[in-house]
């Protein structure tokens, strides 16, 4: 029998416990099963002998792996990869008074603590010996397993059969799971890593990055990582109404799992991020209304109340996320309303008000001035509007409106103004040098109309 002595004293990793040895010997049997499926890994337990055993099949690992920093698996997509699982595992194990046998392949390991004599200190020693028969595989049982350790197990290891009950509910989200039934419960490929509790559901990720002692996903990452997941959701045919739901949710309750949504939302790119954000408004819209708008003030609020729509109190990252899925702000959205057109008058409602005779003069002046954009009479929702050239997106051409009250001025000059501005979006629909071009360009036609070419006509006005 060979003796191994491996310089790791018996404190090391002193806030280790069980469950932290059992994760890393099933997170390094499941990468050797994800890496070779021809290396199966089979994890048992018999409640009578109080025995817990976790095999790889057609398995043999090299001494070196118990050199500490040494690892087979370093530059692989796999849940371990700094190589000291194993040697710590079996410290643990061992500090816990539970006697481990292992078989691997051709030879038994026995793992121990005892006194060094080299070092002083109690330390990790492994015992080996040769097997007559090679055993085809690698196997550590551990003795003294407690069926209350075995059920934390069970809890924290997504890759036994019987890990996830029946009733839970489970969302598939590409190689990521959503498990709304554990709240704040983070896994990493099958194995549990920590409790966040402020998540609103449980995760299985599959590419999170890891602290050294595997216990931590780095915080941008799971930012990062839960957003992509729930665009996903939201996307997904099977999930989408499940995942609006769960989303307006933790969004009403500021939860860290959509703190990275609106980011998302507003960088991503593709079909599935702009499903996402259809999803999100159509979720505020069916719950709130047509004429909802988040707010998180009083003056938001009162603001858009004035433009004839109805606040809905929210959280911060709520509003954050509708206006990125949206693309619109509380200001857009106020000033849209405020802006909307009410009432369009008919040449019946203008003669009753006695008002036909100056439209049909102001639309005289269009029709000398070549504006071609259709002209109408109507009241805005916001009583300040004078006019406004609309245009909507396809369209090839867009309409002119007047305000009844520049109608109902005893002066024309307000209607002519409003008239020339208006029809000046035409050429630009932003207020720059173009439209400011295209207004002098108007007013000057309007002032050779009236006053001819001469400027003795224009004297003769002057005088007058």
């Amino acid at each position: 029998m060979a003796k191994i002595e491996l310089s790791i004293s018996a404190e090391y990793v002193p806030d280790w416990n069980i469950w932290s040895a059992c994760r890393e010997l099933i997170q390094n049997a499941a990468d050797e099963a994800d890496a070779n499926p021809q290396h199966p890994m089979c994890i048992s337990y018999s409640a009578k002998t109080k025995q817990m055993s976790i095999t790889s099949e057609n398995v043999k690992l090299d001494r070196s792996v118990l050199l500490l920093g040494e690892s087979s698996k370093r530059g692989q997509n796999l849940r371990g990869s700094f190589g000291e699982g194993i040697d710590l595992a079996l410290l643990v194990l061992a500090r816990g008074q539970r006697k481990i046998r292992i078989e691997n392949d051709d030879e038994s390991w026995i793992p121990k603590l005892e006194h060094s004599e080299q070092w002083g200190k109690t330390v990790l020693v492994i015992y080996t010996n040769r097997f007559k028969h090679p055993k085809g595989h690698f196997q550590i049982e551990v003795d003294e397993f407690e069926p209350e350790e075995w059920k934390v197990v069970q809890e924290r290891c997504l890759l036994l059969p019987t890990s996830l009950r029946s009733s839970e509910v489970v969302l598939r989200v590409g190689k990521d799971t959503v498990l709304l039934d554990r709240p704040g419960e983070v896994f990493v490929k099958g194995l549990w890593v920590a409790t966040y509790t402020d998540l609103k559901a449980g995760y299985d990720l599959f590419n999170a990055k890891l602290d050294r002692d595997r216990r931590l996903v780095d915080v941008w990452d799971l930012r990062t990582l839960l957003s992509g997941i729930w665009i996903q959701a939201l996307q997904d045919q099977h999930y989408r109404d499940v995942a609006q739901k769960k989303v307006q949710q933790m969004l009403d309750e500021d939860a860290r799992d959509v703190e990275g949504l609106p980011d998302a939302l507003h960088y991503g790119f593709g079909p599935g991020v702009k499903e996402a954000k259809e999803q999100i408004a159509a979720s505020f819209t069916s719950k709130y209304g047509e004429s909802a708008v988040p707010v998180c003030s009083t003056s938001e609020a009162e603001e858009v109340t004035a433009a004839g729509l109805t606040p809905v109190p929210v959280t911060s990252k709520w509003k954050e996320t509708l206006e990125r899925a949206t693309g619109k702000t509380v200001e857009d959205k106020t000033k849209e309303a405020l802006e909307r057109v009410t009432k369009v008058l008919v040449p019946d409602d203008l003669s009753e008000l006695g008002l036909l005779e100056r439209w049909r003069a102001i639309r005289g002046l269009a029709s000398q001035l070549k504006i071609e954009a259709p002209l109408s009479v109507v009241e805005f929702q916001d009583v300040r509007m004078l006019g406004q050239y609309r245009k909507q997106a396809g369209e090839i051409q867009g309409a002119l409106y007047l305000a009844l009250s520049v109608l109902q001025r005893e002066a024309p000059g307000a209607a002519v103004v409003s008239l020339i501005h208006e029809a000046a979006h035409e050429v630009s629909a932003k207020h720059g040098h173009d439209h400011h071009q295209a207004v002098e360009t108007l007013m000057e036609t309007l002032i050779n109309l009236w006053h001819g070419t001469s400027w003795s006509s224009l004297g003769n006005a002057a005088r007058s």
